[in-house]
């Protein structure tokens, strides 16, 4: 588990076989915790008559990975467009934050997820770049910098023109599209 900490706030990352989690962003937890004291609190709970597990939501969800929401990548080469599933390469610490090198070596695809959280005002950054690590050119059609879960499913905003300005407009957001 990676802490890090900023202002009132704590980030806790959890390291996985792919993209890393976001386990916990809330207010700053008390300094000395072991990860294994955490780890009940950062559990899901099973719904009655649910799912034991439902869908999990990482940093950089991938279709590859079974994700149905709008996926953090979206490539295609000259033959079409085609999944990933990254695998960590390796991660290291950087300045207010973690860096992650992830890698699809059968899609010719490296990402590097940088999380920084700012130790005086606690606000987070979240970065990602794309490169090709394959033969032929890659075109990228989407690259997100995080996918962060929310509560909410629904953007109000106001549009119109002339007389009926500022008339409201609710729209549904599709997972991992905010």
């Amino acid at each position: 588990m990676i802490r890090l900490d900023g202002g009132d706030q704590t980030l806790l990352l959890q390291r996985t076989a792919g993209p890393p989690r976001l386990a916990y962003w809330g207010t700053r937890l008390p300094e000395g915790l072991a990860p294994a004291e955490l780890a009940p609190a950062l559990q899901a709970p099973v719904p009655q008559g649910g799912l034991d597990t439902g869908e999990v939501l990482d940093l950089f969800p991938e279709a590859g990975r079974g994700f149905t929401g709008h996926p953090a990548l979206e490539v295609s080469r000259a033959g079409g467009g085609f999944v990933t599933q990254l695998l960590p390469e390796s991660d290291e610490a950087v300045a207010d934050g973690w860096r992650f090198d992830l890698a699809d070596p059968a899609a010719g695809v490296a990402v590097v997820l940088t999380v920084t959280l700012d130790p005086e005002t606690g606000v987070a950054a979240f970065r990602s770049s794309v490169r090709n690590i394959g033969v032929d050119p890659l075109s990228v059609h989407w690259l997100a910098a995080a996918a962060l879960p929310s509560a909410h499913d629904e953007v109000l905003a106001f549009d119109g023109r002339w007389a009926r300005e500022f008339q409201p407009v609710r729209s549904r957001v599709r997972t991992g599209l905010v």
